[in-house]
C-alpha cells in the first residue's frame, strides 16, 4: 500500500482566520511609525493594506479593548501601539481577536479512542502555540522588510 505524503506547501491543515491575518497587516502599518510616535489612521492603513473599511474599524477597536492600541481623535488622530513591537506576540493578536476557545471531550463520557485523537490534536495545538508565541510584531516586520529588499529589481 503506498503512503500519503502530501507536499506541505499544497496542504493547509489549519488557516489563519481572515481577522487575523487583517490585525497582524494593520498592526504592521503601527509597527513602521512607532519610533516616531505618529499616529496612523484608518484610511492610512486602508490606503496600504487591502483590508474593508468597516472591518478594520472593527479589528482596531478589539485592539484596543485589548490593550494593544490606543486611539487619538481629531486632526492628527488615528492609531499607534501601546507597546513595544517586540513586546507583542502573534499569539497576543491572535487571542485578541479570536479569544480564548478551548475544546475537550469530557473525560467521563468521551471514549479512548475519542481521548487518543484529542491528545494527537491537542500536540499539534501545542507545536503551534509555542510557534505565534515566539514571533512578535517586530520579528514580522524584519521578515516584512527582508522581502521587500529580496524583491527589489533595479532597471538600466
Amino acid at each position: 500500500m503506498q503512503s500519503i505524503s502530501p507536499d506541505p506547501d499544497n496542504f493547509l491543515l489549519l488557516e489563519l482566520p481572515a481577522k487575523v491575518k487583517y490585525a497582524l497587516l494593520a498592526l504592521l502599518e503601527l509597527v513602521t511609525s512607532f519610533s516616531d510616535q505618529k499616529f496612523i489612521t484608518i484610511p492610512d492603513i486602508v490606503a496600504k493594506q487591502p483590508i474593508p473599511e468597516r472591518y478594520l474599524e472593527q479589528i482596531l477597536m478589539s485592539l484596543k479593548r485589548n490593550g494593544m492600541v490606543k486611539s487619538y481623535r481629531g486632526m492628527k488622530g488615528g492609531y499607534i501601539l501601546t507597546r513595544s513591537p517586540w513586546q507583542i506576540t502573534v499569539l497576543d493578536v491572535f487571542i485578541a481577536i479570536e479569544g480564548e476557545k478551548k475544546t475537550q471531550f469530557s473525560t467521563s463520557t468521551a471514549s479512548n479512542d475519542r481521548r487518543m485523537l484529542s491528545d494527537i490534536w491537542q500536540q499539534a495545538q501545542n507545536a503551534m502555540w509555542q510557534v505565534l508565541q515566539h514571533q512578535t510584531l517586530d520579528d514580522l516586520h524584519r521578515r516584512r522588510e527582508a522581502f521587500y529588499q529580496d524583491s527589489v529589481m533595479y532597471h538600466i
